[in-house]
């Protein structure tokens, strides 16, 4: 099974979708090294297949070349590429200081994805608050 990087807070909301605004996710986009999950080549290619079948056929037949945003989690597919995404010091102070965390999960391989840049998870993989949830560890955004 895949371990799957998300950076989030205590609800389980991710740091583009929690109702704290951040400066750092204003800073975030539009950058070149901060693609949308439509411009990560690789993960539009590993969800269309070409690398390896990730996402089931039925889930690539629906939404923007297969990755339908409210399906998905968005995280990373190591702590390597999670550093390269949260690159500054000063974001992830500001993450850490608004309750944010790095919780590891274990994804099961047909509902994983994995890009140049982040990585998808099936939401109902990993959703919070089902007793067998497969967080795994948790670990504080300045111990990168």
């Amino acid at each position: 099974m895949p371990l799957f990087y998300r950076i989030e807070n205590e609800q389980g909301h991710g740091m583009y979708r929690s109702s704290t605004d951040l400066n750092c996710t204003r800073n975030m986009q539009g950058e070149r090294n901060h693609p949308s999950p439509y411009d990560d080549k690789g993960l539009h290619l590993a969800i269309e297949g070409r690398r390896y079948v990730a996402v089931p056929k039925r889930l690539r037949q629906i939404g923007y070349d297969g990755i339908v945003p409210s399906m998905f989690n968005y995280g990373f597919a190591d702590l390597d590429q999670l550093e390269r995404w949260v690159y500054k010091t000063a974001w992830r102070r500001e993450l850490k200081k608004m309750g944010f965390m790095i919780n590891v999960y274990k994804c099961k391989k047909a509902a994983f994805a994995a890009g140049d840049t982040q990585a998808v998870c099936l939401i109902k993989e990993i959703k919070r608050g089902v007793p067998n949830r497969v967080l795994i560890s948790t670990r504080e955004m300045d111990a990168l």
